[in-house]
């Protein structure tokens, strides 16, 4: 004998009959009053769209054009990899609060910094669902944050420090890079990007207009002209002893870029890779040295021979002040420790003479 099932109907705004089936006609009526009481708060419950599609055009409407390209990259590259396979496949109004908690929990393990990327993103896409009539509210619970570890705080190295790299690395095809991210504080793709017309000899200064950008997993790299924020072109002065370094390698390249390969194209990620090697093979700390931290080097160092802040913000292509104060904050702190220390010294009790032996 055929199962028997009840079914309910409800009529939607344009018309068309939605059917509700269930074992008793209490829960057939369950259903249905569940999607009009959604369609009676403005839900347009004849939308089966996916989280994935609201993301895709909450991400076109919003994002494409705001962006810059590294920004959409990662941005990209978070839902793809670490929220589509979670939520994706979902309607957007069958997500709940729970699938939240497991998409967090999926990226427990993962930094502090992905974690919210995660949740930023993921709570502009239910706001967007909200705004358009797909849900009456957003299942992200107010109780879910992002965990993670913060990333370690660049430290900077000590002027003793730089000196030891610079003679470790001395005479190596390293040198260079070295020595231009220790002077100029360029980000690793900003070096990688610039070009010998880039350089006024005459004028002892360098143009930064283009980075090198790596977006997933693309070993060869691409050049991006609009760099990473609109702060990022900017003119730096070379102070003389890398000019002339620059001068000397200008006259036996012969690529259009500083640091290239054999074949005269900026260098890969790979080959950069193998570069870098010579850096942290030849001079070992603690934690390997990475460009960033020379970057950050730099940039300490100049707060730390009294540039102004708004200058420093400037020669750094920061795109706010407050990254700027962030570093200052930093050396400031360092600076006071050892201030402190120095003060505690001179607290240390002496020891009272010694009495005369007269015996």
């Amino acid at each position: 004998m055929a199962k028997k099932y009840f079914t309910v109907t409800l009529t939607l705004p344009d018309g068309t009959r939605r059917y509700y089936r269930g074992n008793t006609k209490k829960e057939a009526e369950a259903k249905r009053d569940k999607d009009r009481a959604l369609m009676n708060q403005g839900v347009n419950i004849a939308d089966n769209s996916t989280f994935q599609e609201i993301a895709e055009q909450w991400y076109y409407l919003f994002k494409e054009d705001s962006l810059h390209k590294k920004s959409k990259d990662i941005l990209l590259g978070t839902l793809k990899r670490h929220v589509y396979p979670v939520l994706g496949a979902k309607k957007v109004r069958d997500v709940k609060p729970a699938d939240v908690f497991q998409l967090m929990k999926s990226v427990s393990g993962k930094s502090n910094s992905l974690q919210r990327k995660v949740l930023q993103s993921v709570k502009a896409i239910f706001a967007f669902a909200v705004d358009n009539d797909l849900i009456t509210r957003s299942p992200v619970p107010s109780t879910v944050k992002a965990g993670g570890s913060e990333s370690d705080e660049v430290e900077a190295l000590t002027d003793a420090q730089c000196v030891a790299l610079l003679d470790a690395v001395r005479g190596t095809r390293a040198y260079l890079l070295v020595e231009l991210l220790l002077y100029t504080g360029l980000r690793r793709g900003e070096a990688l990007g610039l070009m010998w017309r880039d350089i006024d000899f005459t004028g002892a200064e360098m143009e930064v207009s283009r980075s090198i950008v790596f977006p997933d997993g693309n070993q060869a790299g691409e050049i991006n002209a609009d760099m990473k924020t609109a702060n990022a072109k900017r003119i730096i002065p070379i102070v003389p002893q890398l000019l002339a370094d620059l001068k000397a390698e200008m006259a036996k390249s012969e690529s259009l870029y500083v640091f290239s390969m054999a074949d005269g194209r900026y260098l890969s990620k790979s080959s950069l890779r193998k570069l870098w090697k010579i850096v942290t093979d030849r001079f070992v700390l603690e934690d390997p040295i990475h460009p960033h931290q020379l970057r950050h080097t730099c940039i300490t160092r100049w707060i730390e021979n009294g540039l102004d802040l708004k200058e420093v913000q400037y020669l750094a292509g920061h795109a706010t002040a407050a990254i700027t104060m962030n570093i200052y904050a930093h050396y400031r702190r360092a600076q006071m420790r050892e201030n402190t220390a120095s003060r505690m010294a001179l607290t240390q009790l002496k020891p009272a003479p010694q009495a005369e032996n007269l015996g």
